[in-house]
């Protein structure tokens, strides 16, 4: 088994002897393995087979040939045989360990009492643990006592994953840069390339840096890069950025509908009418000709029951008002009423008094409506 950590190539007896998961034990066997299923692909020659140069000659092949069941038990004995594999690199890992702690005294003291602090949190956590205390439970425990989130905590035990617990102080501490400086930009380049890029027509923003350039040229001025500007023009929100390349309709389409809400309501609380006219032809009494009906109705907004209606050959006070009328005298009055803006709605005789009422001039001696 020496031999196999080295040996990337097998041939069909060595397939065999190893008796791998899935694997016929008999080098008989792997032939037939190899002819049923194709190992032999000229396209891959030399990657996953090759001619065999030893005594008696034949194929040799990779452990990519193989299922994945053998493979996962192939390299198991490779690693098993091989005794560098086995035995962790302790240089690397003291190296690791320097760089570490010199990275952590390097540090400024608010950054290293931020570590210090993260320290005790992780360790009252762990003292819980050796208690009996579940982990999830006593990071839920510690973090409402400490006033930190409990994802803070698991970001923690992510950072010092894989380390020996004396080191944990110097993983714990804040590892973010310090930002950059902001790449200046002429106020004037700034607005020329706001007005060219916010537009209907929607140009790229490529273009419209382009053409920016083109005029620093001119004016001497010193850009940031495409993509700066880029980031900065992206920060403006998307709402305002399609509202000015796409138009209100593409705006109104980023955000849900409105849905009402009756649960404010109570029953006859509030009450709406209007009108419709019916897609179909009748006959009509006292008519020669065909007409299309017209539907009023009232309607109850808490529950949506259609509290009264009435039929004409088209919309008018008299209809409206007798609905109205019908409406009262099964159900009472109701204590908002909301209208159409038609002109029957409009009448007078309805809402005569009223001084929002789109329709008419309100005038002193006007009679007072039924509505007001």
């Amino acid at each position: 088994m020496a031999g196999i950590a080295q040996q990337q190539w097998f041939s069909p007896a060595e397939l065999a002897a190893m008796a791998l998961p899935g694997m016929p034990a008999t080098k008989q066997g792997i032939h037939e393995r190899v002819q049923s299923e194709g190992w032999i692909n000229p396209d891959l020659e030399g990657q996953t087979w090759r001619t065999r140069n030893g005594r008696g000659g034949g194929y040799e092949f990779t452990m990519y040939s193989l299922p994945l069941p053998a493979q996962a038990a192939l390299v198991m004995r490779m690693q098993a045989a091989d005794p560098a594999a086995q035995k962790p690199d302790e240089d690397r890992t003291r190296r690791e360990r320097e760089d570490l702690w010199w990275r952590f005294d390097a540090m400024p003291e608010n950054r290293k009492e931020e570590a210090r602090r993260a320290y005790q949190i992780l360790d009252a956590v762990e003292t819980l643990i050796q208690h009996g205390v579940r982990k999830n439970y006593a990071i839920i425990q510690i973090a409402a006592l400490r006033g930190v989130g409990t994802t803070t905590i698991y970001n923690w035990y992510r950072d010092v994953r894989g380390l020996n617990r004396c080191d944990w102080l110097a993983a714990l501490a804040p590892h973010y840069a310090t930002a950059k400086s902001r790449a200046e930009c002429p106020r004037e380049a700034w607005e020329i390339l706001k007005a060219d890029y916010l537009r209907l027509s929607g140009p790229t923003f490529n273009d419209c840096y382009r053409r920016l350039q083109g005029q620093a040229k001119k004016e001497g001025w010193k850009l940031p890069s495409a993509k700066t500007l880029k980031r900065r023009m992206d920060a403006l929100g998307p709402a305002l950025l399609t509202l000015c390349r796409e138009g209100n309709d593409a705006l109104r389409r980023m955000f849900p509908a409105q849905e009402r809400d009756r649960s404010i309501f109570h029953a006859m609380e509030a009450v709406n009418v209007d009108g419709h006219v019916f897609d179909v032809f009748v006959d009509y009494p006292g008519i020669q000709k065909p007409v299309r009906p017209v539907l009023v109705a009232f309607q109850d907004l808490f529950t949506g029951m259609i509290l009264s209606w009435r039929l004409d050959i088209s919309e008018n006070k008299e209809m409206v008002r007798l609905a109205f009328g019908d409406m009262v005298e099964r159900y009472g009055i109701p204590q908002k009423c909301y209208l159409d803006n038609g002109r029957a709605f409009a009448s007078k005789w309805l809402t005569g008094g009223v001084e929002n009422r789109y329709r008419f001039k309100l005038k002193d001696d006007e009679p007072q409506g039924i509505m007001p």
